[in-house]
């Protein structure tokens, strides 16, 4: 049996979830980086934006008070932001480079093509002898 390891983003930047004064907001701040990391293997690091509620400037058609939070790679490469309001519903709006692998969903991973060598079918044809 293999021990799985537990995958948590990492927070960044000077904004950290305790200075999110609000419960709701900093718990479901939280569980949806975690939940966006789950889905977008790519997605390590989380940068919280600002710790004060306020409307969205990059979707003006969502009237609840949001948290941005910022979602990067490994190396610090920003892959989207995140709109988390205090429900912890949200919106995870990619970055330009990122739009179509972070867009379409979670990702399954690619399909391995199986390709048997002679000396594999000699192998198998003489373990079922």
């Amino acid at each position: 049996m293999q021990a799985t390891k537990a995958r948590l983003v990492e927070w960044v930047g000077k904004v950290k979830l305790h200075d999110i004064k609000d419960d709701l907001f900093r718990t479901s701040v939280a569980a949806f980086a975690e939940n966006e990391e789950r889905k977008y293997p790519r997605i390590k690091k989380a940068e919280i934006k600002g710790s004060t509620p306020h409307l969205s400037h990059d979707d003006p058609s969502d009237k609840e008070e949001v948290i941005t939070v910022e979602v990067q790679s490994t190396k610090g490469t920003r892959l989207g932001t995140c709109h988390v309001h205090q429900d912890g519903t949200g919106k995870l709006l990619p970055a330009r480079g990122f739009k179509k692998e972070l867009a379409g969903g979670p990702q399954s991973p690619p399909e391995q093509k199986v390709v048997q060598t002679k000396s594999v079918d000699k192998i198998e044809k003489s373990e079922s002898s």
